[in-house]
């Protein structure tokens, strides 16, 4: 269900998953991240109490064993751990309420943003990593947004990155540019921090 209606139908950003249609081969953290965000859409959809309680079980063990895959410096440069860090990000958008505390639940945005920098943006040159990558810079935005942040460096880099590959001329670049620049004008009204 969530291949097909969500990764297929309704996010381009997600393409980069099609590879893991078949369970063969796929890393121990990334099986359990999709398990995990996959029953999460599938209660969202049906209101499953069963589908959200296994979903729960999924995600504290892919959390434990991308935190695993995090202390070796080779595993975290790996694809495979970048887009465990996305679904994880995804899982809890997927499950939590927009009233809660917005700041701890962007701490996979956080750490995919530090998993990108460690890989090295130039690695992301394939078009469904470009679009994970954009997609990360346009969910961090909008992390910032949330939570009256400015948006950091990190960002920003990604952005320039992206610049040399995609076309900056389509309107939802041009209206990311314009959630960009609208954070300064609101760093005016409160406290902020950085992203």
């Amino acid at each position: 269900m969530f291949f097909a209606n969500y990764v297929c139908n309704f996010s381009q950003t997600w393409d980069i998953l099609l590879k893991y249609t078949t369970s063969v081969g796929v890393p121990e953290h990334l099986a359990l991240s999709l398990d995990a965000v996959s029953l999460a859409f599938l209660a969202h959809n049906t209101g499953s109490s069963q589908a959200r309680d296994l979903s729960r079980k999924n995600y504290v063990a892919a959390l434990r064993t991308i935190n695993t895959e995090l202390q070796d410096a080779e595993s975290a440069r790996k694809t495979s751990t970048f887009e465990g860090a996305l679904l994880l990000d995804l899982y809890e958008k997927m499950t939590k309420s927009l009233p809660e505390d917005a700041a701890p639940r962007h701490a996979h945005v956080e750490g995919a943003l530090a998993l990108a920098k460690l890989r090295g943006l130039d690695s992301f040159q394939e078009g469904p990593e470009l679009r994970s990558l954009l997609g990360l810079s346009l969910n961090a935005t909008i992390c910032c947004l949330t939570t009256r942040t400015k948006v950091s460096e990190p960002i920003r880099a990604i952005r320039e990155h992206l610049a040399q590959s995609v076309n900056t001329e389509c309107m939802n670049w041009k209206l990311s540019n314009v959630l960009m620049d609208v954070r300064p004008t609101l760093l005016l009204f409160g406290r902020t921090r950085e992203l």
